[in-house]
């Protein structure tokens, strides 16, 4: 497996969770309580499943862009720092509101999305 892969999967994964830990635990928390949430416990396992299922072309998009230079790099980091500073004025504004959680968790995927574009690029398909 390319240890470039791996490490900057961990990376950001760790960011994401860095992040978002007390978010996540009152959700998770929150999810044993109610019944309607039970299924945040799957959604977790089925993102790892279809990344699992997905990593051959992971690693080959990653490594095609090792390779060669991308001309886009100046547009990747654009968006990444685009989508960044989303996630972080959104993880502020739901700060002072009386819908916190929700405010944060609507930031996650923002936040998840700037880092694939930072660590992996613009090339990378999930279909």
């Amino acid at each position: 497996m390319n240890a470039t892969l791996v490490l900057r999967s961990l990376v950001m994964f760790g960011a994401v969770i860095g992040v978002y830990l007390q978010d996540l635990i009152i959700l998770y928390g929150s999810a044993l309580n109610n019944q309607i949430l039970n299924y945040v416990y799957i959604l977790p396992l089925l993102i790892g499943y279809i990344a699992f299922r997905k990593r051959n072309v992971l690693s080959a998009k990653t490594s095609l862009e090792i390779s060669k230079r991308n001309p886009d790099a100046l547009t990747r980091y654009v968006s990444a720092i685009s989508l960044f500073a989303l996630s972080i004025l959104l993880y502020l504004y739901g700060s002072i509101t009386s819908y916190t959680i929700e405010y944060h968790l609507f930031s996650l995927p923002f936040f998840a999305l700037g880092a694939v574009l930072l660590f992996f690029g613009l090339c990378i398909n999930f279909v």
